[in-house]
């Protein structure tokens, strides 16, 4: 059973935001158009998951922590 709240819990934002760092590693791989569309849409809404609580995502390639 999932726990929903009003506010989404710190805890979950961290781990959404270390999903970026795996989507991040794509970008030197061949992927088909169709298939980087959708990585590049669930990339947006897990960003603005993230910012409509308030945080931000570091991008930096050179940054190992999310």
């Amino acid at each position: 059973m999932r726990l929903l709240a009003d506010q989404t819990e710190k805890n979950a934002l961290y781990e959404i935001a270390k999903c970026f760092k795996f989507l991040k590693n794509l970008d030197g791989l061949k992927v088909s158009a169709e298939d980087a569309s959708r990585v590049r849409l669930a990339e947006n809404a897990l960003l603005c998951v993230v910012e409509s609580n308030g945080y931000q995502v570091n991008q930096s390639r050179e940054d190992n922590n999310p």
